[in-house]
């Protein structure tokens, strides 16, 4: 594995559901170069079932990861779903993390088309050895509540 990929998601983000599709693609497309994705659920009352329910609902085909005790969501200070995480064998701090394209311009207000490609083009310079141009973006979509 040469990086990981970890990407927040909800199963009552319309958002985050609607990245699905992209995120089965980029999934298969990458981990040929050894980019691994994860697909985590921030939601500490999230059951293991519901889960498995919106898995096979959105077809998602990565491993899920429940984050019930919300430690990796705090460790990497996720805020919104769906939110990327891109961190490099050996280096602690991501060498990525923001949204996946800039489709949504905002909350409630969304482009025909992605004009920018953010958490690709991040893949692509880790692939190549690089630092990505870009090292943060800031996500929109749908607010991580963190438990007391």
């Amino acid at each position: 594995t040469r990086a990981i990929a970890l990407v927040f998601i909800s199963t009552d983000c319309p958002i985050a559901n609607s990245y699905q599709p992209l995120l089965r693609r980029l999934t298969k497309q990458y981990e040929q170069h050894g980019i691994q994705f994860f697909m985590i659920h921030p939601n500490p009352e999230l059951t293991t079932n519901a889960a498995r329910r919106h898995a096979d609902e959105f077809n998602i085909e990565s491993p899920v990861v429940v984050d019930t005790d919300q430690q990796i969501s705090r460790r990497v200070e996720a805020t919104v779903t769906p939110q990327a995480f891109v961190f490099v064998r050996e280096q602690k701090s991501p060498a990525y993390q923001g949204r996946i394209d800039n489709l949504h311009a905002g909350y409630g207000k969304k482009r025909n088309m992605a004009t920018t490609h953010e958490l690709a083009d991040a893949l692509d310079a880790v692939i190549a050895g690089r630092a990505p141009k870009k090292s943060k973006t800031e996500a929109v979509g749908c607010y991580i509540s963190y438990s007391k």
